[in-house]
């Protein structure tokens, strides 16, 4: 047993030293809330932050009047190479929200019918 756990601990290490990062992290847009942000960051864990207007769903974070906006997190977030699950209560949502990686579209598919499109940072040489 002791042996079984330290072959998990040295995945678990070589997987952190490998340098690779998880499809999740980055910026993301909201279909359900226009023009406010969605960021998937990883410090000592995962948490999620986010943007929306106080005007509901469906208006825009796009506004001079600071007043209108509500910027939201950190919310917990637990990742692992295919599923995100946030716990969205603090902000009213729900405390197990998942999400799973959808590769062919680059975006986080929820388990509420949502989603979140990954805005893609410029490559290095200035191309998308």
């Amino acid at each position: 047993m002791a042996y079984f756990l330290f072959v998990i601990a040295l995945c678990v290490v070589s997987a952190a030293a490998s340098g690779e990062a998880s499809p999740f992290l980055g910026l993301y847009s909201d279909p359900n809330h226009p023009d406010c942000y969605r960021k998937v960051v990883e410090m000592t864990t995962f948490s999620v932050y986010g943007q929306d207007n106080i005007g509901g769903e469906g208006v825009s974070c796009n506004t001079d009047d600071e007043s209108q906006l509500n910027n939201w997190g950190p919310c917990p977030a637990f990742i692992n190479s295919t599923h995100i699950t946030v716990d969205l209560s603090a902000k009213g949502g729900p405390s197990d929200l998942l999400g799973t990686w959808d590769a062919e579209t680059n975006r986080i598919v929820w388990a509420d019918g949502n989603y979140w499109q990954h805005s893609l940072p410029a490559a290095k040489n200035g191309k998308k």
